[in-house]
């Protein structure tokens, strides 16, 4: 405690002053000479920051910090200062005859007086700005010891239309600052000029259980997508890479990844790949319960089901072929399997029956994709070996009801390659629609009404391209294949790269 004789008013305030700025933060009591008039007792308060209330034995004095109060009677007083957004500071002065306390209260100096903002997006890992400064952290992340003040919080992220928050932070408190970021690109290619590619012959698309998309390719490994960068794994640099051919690709609902290669299947669970050698796999197919069916060329049918692989053969199960181009099982747990090289053959658990043209009146003689819709009714795509060598010819799509195939949609033509037939959610099966620039359409089951990607699409409202996109994208774009994420994005693949049309923006 120091104290200090008052002669001159001028003397006084500029002690005062000394003492304010040498930041102490303890009573200090000057004594006054006693010649003036009046009682001069009382007390000089100061705080950062400044502009508090001061309330004396509770009552509000009209002033706030800094401020003089004299005329106060010897004796303990309760002096209480009070701010917006800051925590009430009570406390006691004693003030003698003749004598004036000086106080300075620092409150950023108390973490208690301090708070939080706790910083959400949707997507997550959005970068976070402070006042227009980057904080360095990324979604979800709380802002902590923040001085009581009000803030622009602002997101950032790839892709997304940046979003801010005026937030106001309170003594002891933590405040959410939440946002859903608005996409800004409906459309995102990924090819050899925009995303890095090696190839733009994309075979498959999955995504595991991290939410990262899995992309397979015609000879160049895969690669994966984590939302920011790509990786490139290839049979060189990557021991669960089994060939750089890969041949399809998908991913069940809980996450797990399998990848068909030319000469193996994959699986990836999240956390470590398991595999089985086996023949060039042709078709991956995921049934309702998790179920995995890959039809391979002469290693018939690999499963796998319940933690185990499985390999039925024609030397084990007397198919009536190992050349698979297609399989899946029925409502009933019958399993249906399309021949390479012509007819359907489905085994009941005890025998094979091959369905013939006559009989079951199979619209072609090929099945080049089969799979089960969401009402319980199996579906087939069909063509027969066009001539001359063509790779495109006529497809029909038909449903097998009452023991028959009945054709509920022809295409006039159509590429040969092999399909994996896609039925998304609301029972609608995508398929390869036309020929030179073949794009996708899809058709609602059983006959329902057929529509282009490229209506579907247009008809959306599709707010901004990038520069490397155009409206006339859709147009001509070689899509073979469909897949739909955990987003609810749909992935179109094929021959030239893939691309993204985000959720909301494909009629879903």
């Amino acid at each position: 405690m120091r104290k200090f004789k008052l002669h001159h008013a001028i003397f006084y305030f500029a002690a005062i002053q000394l003492i304010l700025l040498s930041g102490c933060g303890k009573e200090v009591f000057v004594e006054a000479d006693g010649t003036g008039s009046g009682n001069s007792a009382g007390f000089i308060i100061d705080s950062n920051p400044q502009g508090f209330k001061i309330y004396i034995e509770g009552k509000y004095t009209g002033y706030t910090t800094p401020d003089t109060i004299t005329g106060l009677q010897p004796g303990i007083h309760t002096i209480s200062l009070k701010k917006d957004l800051y925590w009430d500071s009570t406390f006691t002065v004693n003030i003698l005859k003749d004598s004036l306390v000086l106080d300075y209260i620092d409150f950023y100096k108390s973490n208690l007086m301090l708070g939080n903002i706790d910083c959400k997006s949707v997507p997550s890992g959005a970068s976070i700005y402070l006042n227009d400064v980057n904080t360095g952290r990324t979604t979800p992340a709380t802002l902590t010891k923040l001085f009581p003040n009000t803030y622009n919080v602002r997101f950032e992220y790839p892709e997304y239309r940046g979003d801010s928050l005026s937030i106001t932070v309170s003594s002891g408190k933590t405040i959410t600052a939440s946002v859903t970021l608005d996409d800004t690109l409906d459309i995102v290619l990924f090819d050899k000029e925009n995303a890095g590619l090696v190839t733009d012959y994309i075979t498959g698309i999955g995504e595991d259980k991290n939410g990262k998309i899995w992309f397979g390719t015609g000879s160049c490994g895969l690669y994966k997508y984590d939302g920011k960068k790509i990786s490139r794994f290839t049979e060189e640099n990557s021991s669960f890479v089994k060939s750089n051919f890969v041949k399809s690709l998908h991913s069940d609902s809980e996450g797990n990844l399998y990848v068909g290669f030319s000469n193996a299947i994959t699986r990836y669970d999240g956390s470590a790949w398991d595999a089985i050698g086996t023949k060039a796999i042709m078709t991956i197919q995921i049934m309702e319960n998790n179920t995995m069916l890959a039809a391979t060329d002469n290693g018939g049918i690999i499963k796998f089901s319940g933690g185990n692989w499985e390999n039925i053969t024609q030397a084990n199960s007397g198919m009536p072929s190992d050349n698979i181009i297609s399989a899946c099982y029925d409502s009933e747990g019958k399993l249906w399997c399309g021949l390479r090289f012509g007819g359907v053959a489905v085994f009941d658990g005890k025998e094979w029956i091959r369905q013939d043209s006559a009989k079951y009146l199979l619209p072609a003689s090929i099945c080049a994709g089969i799979n089960l819709t969401k009402d319980g009714q199996i579906v087939g795509i069909f063509y027969n070996p066009p001539a001359y060598f063509y790779s495109f010819t006529i497809h029909k799509i038909a449903i097998f009801k009452n023991g028959l195939w009945n054709v509920i949609r022809t295409i006039s033509s159509a590429w040969i390659e092999d399909k994996e037939m896609y039925i998304d959610d609301s029972n609608r099966l995508w398929y390869t629609y036309e020929s030179s620039y073949s794009t996708m359409g899809r058709l609602s089951v059983p006959g329902g009404s057929s529509e282009i990607l490229y209506y579907i699409v247009k008809n959306q409202d599709i707010r901004k391209f990038s520069s490397w996109a155009s409206s006339t994208i859709i147009d001509y774009f070689k899509g073979r294949k469909v897949f739909v994420d955990s987003k609810n994005n749909l992935w179109i693949y094929g021959e030239w790269g893939a691309f993204k049309i985000k959720n909301g923006r494909w009629n879903n």
